[in-house]
Formats: structure tokens, C-alpha cells, sequence
């Protein structure tokens, strides 16, 4: 997305927040009232320049009510599912487990991704579920025992090197670093993803199906990092080239745009 874009939406300085930040970098200069504070960081989700910290603007906050879907499982602000999308709280031999193993290569869609491993993750996730598997695998390759797990829930799951020459459980496609499977059942690979991004990716492709461009969905979403409806006013001619909207296309971004701009009253640079 076009950088002004990012440095114009939101800056403070890391003292005090401060009221001209709407201008320019160019025309804008720092006031620091306080050397009690001068050695002060900008916090981690901003970026420092020239004495202030620029932070792009929330887009989640018309999605902050937003909830897991069904099959996953809320832990630390994150929803927490497998790949197969298997219920949580299903165990192998119940109806709703249909699955229970990943032994065919599928895709993370976006907004979701691996999961690190995390002891934490372990004991609130992994060990209380069972995700209609055994054993749920970590990126990197390490599986956890879930709650019925006969060597014990959250238990390390250790794999010895098998025939193949494979190191861990997890295989990870040459072509597509997110299309995965496991190497061994019955083991599941885990995922996650903010709740307000999957509702706003939800909201972000109904608005493109209204308007015929469903079939760009997963270019915005995935090479242009498109979260939330709003997001796609920031995109410029020039990012619309590279992900491949031109033509016809474009004419209809650019009347969809016109229509999100009315609606929510915001800049475009479509």
C-alpha cells in the first residue's frame, strides 16, 4: 500500500500525541515539551521518523465485536483452529469428526497463518482440545498431545527421522510455502488469526462479488494484504497493475471505490 498513505493516517510523537499530525511530513516538526521524556520509544506497532511515530489507522475498529468461527477456539485475543477446520472440541470417533489427519496437502486462506510454539499455546490450546486428531503440530514441526491423547494431553509428540528423510511433521509445498500436510497421523497442522481480520475479509469479499471481482479476492487479500473493506482505497494505480487489476477490471474497482468512498466518507486513491 502507498507509504504517504501509512504516514499521513496516524503519528504522535512518543511523548505527547500530537495535534498537527494530519499535515505532511514535509511541513510538519516535532514539539517535544518535556526532557523528563526525551529518551522515550515509539510503541511496537508504530514506526519512529524525524522524532515521531507514524502508525497506519485502525481499520479493525468496525470489526472489533467480531467472534471465532464455530470450529475454532478463542485463546489471548486469537482464534485457534487446524487446517481442516475440525470443531475444537470434536474427539476421533464422535460424528462431527469427519477427519483426523492432514495427510493431503491444504492451503492457509488468508488471514490465517502457522502457529509458533508457544508453551503457553500448549497448555491453553492444545492440551484443553481435540480438534478430531491426536497429535496438533506446530510450525517448525513439533506436535503436542491434545486433550485425549493417549500419551497424555499437551504431551511432546517426538519425531524420529523417518525413511523418507523427513526431520519434522510438518511438509511445507515447494511451490506454495502455504499449502501444508503432515508427514505421520494422526497429526493435524494448527493455525490462527485475528477475529476482526476474518470478519473483515469476509466483508471485503461480499463487496467484491457485488461488484464482479470476486476473482481478484485472494490477490488483494494475499499479495496486496487487504484486511478490511476500507483498505481498498488505499491502493493506487500503480499496486493495481501489479496485482493484476486493469482494464475492465479497473473500471469496476474504481466504480466500487467510488461507492465505499460515498458510503464511509473516506480518501481514495483509486
Amino acid at each position: 500500500m502507498n507509504l504517504t498513505n501509512f504516514f499521513l493516517l496516524f503519528c504522535a510523537t512518543p511523548v505527547v500525541a500530537n495535534p498537527v499530525c494530519a499535515m505532511p511530513i514535509e511541513n510538519h516538526a516535532p514539539f517535544n515539551y518535556s526532557a523528563d521524556f526525551a529518551d522515550a520509544e515509539c510503541p511496537k506497532f508504530a514506526v519512529m521518523h524525524d522524532g515521531l511515530c507514524y502508525a497506519p489507522f485502525n481499520y479493525s475498529a468496525d470489526f472489533a465485536d467480531a467472534k471465532c468461527p464455530k470450529f475454532a477456539v478463542m485463546h489471548d485475543g486469537w482464534c485457534y483452529a487446524t487446517m481442516d477446520k475440525s470443531p475444537h472440541d470434536s474427539k476421533i470417533g464422535d460424528d462431527t469428526c469427519d477427519r483426523t489427519c492432514q495427510d493431503e496437502p491444504l492451503r492457509l486462506k488468508a488471514g490465517w497463518g502457522l502457529v509458533k510454539y508457544s508453551a503457553d499455546v500448549v497448555a491453553a490450546v492444545v492440551a484443553q482440545n481435540n480438534f478430531c486428531t491426536h497429535v496438533v503440530v506446530f510450525d517448525g514441526g513439533r506436535g503436542f498431545g491434545g486433550k485425549d491423547f493417549a500419551g497424555g494431553a499437551g504431551k511432546e509428540r517426538r519425531w524420529v527421522p523417518d525413511a523418507s528423510g523427513n526431520e519434522h511433521a510438518l511438509w511445507h509445498s515447494p511451490a506454495d510455502a502455504r499449502v501444508l500436510r503432515v508427514n505421520a497421523c494422526s497429526r493435524k497442522v494448527l493455525m490462527r488469526a485475528l477475529p476482526a481480520e476474518l470478519r473483515g475479509l469476509a466483508a471485503t469479499a461480499a463487496l467484491l462479488l457485488r461488484h464482479g471481482l470476486h476473482a481478484h479476492y485472494e490477490t488483494l487479500a494475499e499479495a496486496g494484504h487487504v484486511r478490511y473493506p476500507k483498505e481498498l482505497l488505499l491502493l493506487d494505480d500503480a499496486e493495481l497493475d501489479e496485482l493484476g487489476i486493469r482494464m475492465v477490471a479497473r473500471k469496476k474497482f474504481r466504480a466500487m471505490c467510488a461507492q465505499l468512498t460515498r458510503s464511509t466518507r473516506s480518501s481514495t486513491n483509486c
